[in-house]
């Protein structure tokens, strides 16, 4: 009897005890509950550091002369369907804009800058005269011409785009007749685009003329005052490359097919979103190898021969259209490719 007590007494003991154990998980379920509760219900926001982040997680953008190197190789796989465009657009340009009656002027330039005195030494005359083809581009011979050389710009422009998008989409043949006849369709389009950019162009039309009209009239007499107009040129060059590193990825765009201009400017601008000053670090490189290009190769034709390297630069310069279209094509195409989880929120 006395064992019996004993056992019965030391199972109340233990009862007590069991109820604590299960008094516990019961608490630490309701913690955990709870706290799953309060976690589904406050969902964080994501910051700009959070929304960067999901941007460097997509497959990264490749180097500025990986991208050359890309686009130049994929012109030279489509060779032969590019060659017949450019040689329509050299005649035109020939005809329309430059004249194949105008007389090559460089031996001109040459024999003026050594008259001066100025530029005795051998490469500071070669880099005159180098400078002196570049700044021949944009000159025409008249009004017409002018007007001419923008229309062409713009159609030609259309024509290298939607060759681009056949061959990149892997059309392999498209012939010339094509590439001008379906290319014009979103003509309009293109040209509210490109207004666009030309606005963008103003602040840094309007630092260059304040710029121009300080040094001309001397206002700057110091050294600080030189540097402050300088840094006034400078922000607001900035601006102008900071809108237009967004809008011309919209010139692209525009010529898909039901696409508003309006709409394309906002889908460039979602493109190059979080990554906008590495688009301009990749964007101005191209213009900057192309000068020093154009400096290494025609520096010493311009010096021995000025007329063989200004009809090289003239073929030079009709060929930079196709290779700066490229370039940011395959540019937009990368961004669209890396971004494209992104981008179409």
């Amino acid at each position: 009897m006395a064992e019996k007590k004993q056992v019965k007494d030391s199972v109340k003991a233990t009862k007590p005890k069991l109820t604590n154990r299960s008094a516990g998980t019961k608490a630490t379920k309701s913690s955990v509950g709870v706290a799953s509760e309060s976690t589904n219900s406050r969902v964080r926001k994501l910051t700009y550091k959070d929304k960067k982040k999901s941007v460097k997680v997509n497959e990264p953008i490749p180097s500025a002369f990986r991208l050359l190197r890309l686009s130049l190789g994929h012109l030279w796989r489509v060779k032969v369907q590019f060659a017949g465009i450019m040689v329509i657009y050299g005649l035109l340009y020939m005809l329309l804009v430059k004249g194949f009656a105008t007389g090559f002027n460089l031996s001109e330039v040459k024999q003026t800058v050594m008259d001066t005195g100025e530029s005795t030494d051998g490469a500071t005359l070669g880099l005159a005269l180098v400078v002196s083809m570049f700044s021949s581009i944009g000159a025409v011979s008249s009004e017409s011409a002018g007007l001419y050389q923008m229309f062409l710009i713009i159609f030609i422009s259309l024509v290298i785009i939607w060759s681009l998008r056949r061959t990149y989409d892997g059309v392999s043949k498209i012939t010339v007749k094509q590439a001008f006849y379906s290319s014009s369709y979103p003509l309009v389009q293109y040209i509210l685009v490109v207004i666009i950019l030309c606005l963008q162009l103003l602040p840094a039309l309007a630092g260059l003329l304040v710029y121009s009209l300080v040094s001309s009239n001397g206002l700057a007499v110091g050294n600080i005052e030189n540097v402050f107009w300088l840094v006034f040129l400078l922000i607001f060059c900035s601006w102008s490359i900071f809108l237009i590193s967004s809008s011309l990825f919209a010139t692209y765009i525009v010529t898909l097919s039901d696409m508003t201009p309006l709409k394309s400017l906002r889908t460039a601008k979602r493109l190059v979103k979080f990554r906008r000053f590495a688009v301009i670090r990749k964007l101005l490189f191209l213009p900057l190898f192309l000068f020093v290009f154009a400096l290494v190769s025609f520096l010493p034709l311009a010096l021995y021969v000025p007329v063989i390297a200004e009809v090289l630069f003239v073929i030079f310069s009709i060929l930079m259209v196709l290779i700066g279209h490229s370039y940011v094509y395959h540019l937009y195409k990368k961004l669209t490719e890396s971004g494209k989880n992104f981008v179409g929120q």
